[in-house]
């Protein structure tokens, strides 16, 4: 965990002294940075200045983005573990989320954070008068939805969270990470030569 748990997800920052450290690593030959996160690569590397030499696995490891300082290698350095389909049927279950069952009017302190690839419903701060009750609601919500739609729901730390994939999490994405970085840092090689 890079920083802290906080009542806001959106809220979330690194500390001066871990962006200062992983800064330092990173610069390091002989250290490979891989960043792995539940949040979204973009989200993650706007807490980061000066992230190039640092890989990224997003969305629970569904979004790889390998180091490169040439933006016209961004493209050749990503891999998207998810399909076309499974991100609009992920959407359809955000409108139904925000627009039928309209949890976070209904559940005051609930929060959604949709993630493009994954959708969290964060409950830490959940204002009500029966949190239970409350909890067993969301829950069977989250439930019908990955059923209806076909998409993995996970339980975490305060949350819900419905992702594309059924089979693929952060240990996966790490060890394809390290078993494809050859043929992509000559993929990225030859873009950057061109």
């Amino acid at each position: 965990t890079l920083s802290e748990l906080v009542s806001d997800p959106d809220k979330a920052v690194l500390t001066k002294s871990m962006h200062a450290l992983l800064l330092k690593l990173a610069k390091y030959d002989n250290v490979t940075m891989i960043i792995v996160t539940g949040r979204s690569i973009e989200k993650v590397q706007s807490f980061i200045a000066s992230h190039e030499h640092m890989h990224f696995a997003g969305n629970h490891g569904m979004e790889i983005e390998f180091a490169t300082a040439a933006k016209d290698a961004k493209k050749a350095a990503g891999k998207v573990f998810v399909s076309a389909d499974s991100v609009k049927l992920l959407n359809a279950a955000y409108q139904e989320l925000q627009n039928v069952h309209k949890i976070t009017q209904k559940y005051s302190g609930v929060q959604i954070e949709y993630k493009q690839y994954s959708l969290s419903v964060h409950y830490r701060n959940i204002k009500v008068t029966d949190e239970q009750s409350a909890m067993h609601e969301i829950e069977k919500i989250m439930t019908d939805l990955s059923e209806k739609y076909k998409i993995h729901l996970s339980v975490g730390k305060k949350l819900f969270e419905l992702k594309c994939v059924h089979d693929w999490n952060k240990g996966y994405a790490i060890k394809w990470m390290l078993e494809h970085r050859t043929e992509i840092f000559e993929k990225l090689k030859g873009t950057q030569n061109e």
